[in-house]
This record gives C-alpha cells, sequence and structure tokens, in this order.
C-alpha cells in the first residue's frame, strides 16, 4: 500500500521538476509497471487463504437440559 501512495505522489509532483522528457517518460513508465504488478500481485496474494488464521473452534461439549439416565428422577 505504501508503495502506490509513494509512486502515486512522484506522478504527481514530476511534471513540475523540471526534468527532460525523456526522464519524465522513463518515470512514467517505470511507476505504471511497479504500480500495475503491485495491484496484480495484490490481488492474487488476497485470493489465496492464510494458513495462520484458525476458524471457529468446534468442541464434543454438548450439553442438554434432560437429565442423565444415572440420575434418579424423584416425583
Amino acid at each position: 500500500m505504501k508503495t502506490i501512495i509513494i509512486s502515486g505522489l512522484i506522478v504527481a509532483i514530476t511534471p513540475f521538476l523540471g526534468l527532460p522528457l525523456s526522464w519524465k517518460t522513463f518515470i512514467f513508465v517505470g511507476l505504471g509497471l511497479l504500480i500495475a504488478v503491485k495491484a496484480f500481485l495484490g490481488d492474487a496474494i488476497s485470493k489465496i487463504p492464510p494458513k495462520n488464521i484458525e476458524g471457529p473452534r468446534q468442541t464434543s461439549i454438548f450439553a442438554e437440559n434432560a437429565p442423565n439416565s444415572n440420575d434418579e428422577i424423584k416425583n
């Protein structure tokens, strides 16, 4: 994310730096490719499910309101 923000800022200030046209072209093409690759990799990485995050824990504990068969039922 920081790379894209910094690249955007460089693109925004490049026209005002008084650089030769060939330098500007190189900077714009290079940063454009960088942003495109970053976006592509970011999209590809976001589709991979993380391995270290556990889902909801499932336990074998179950409580029911009915009395156990071992308990005596008194009337």
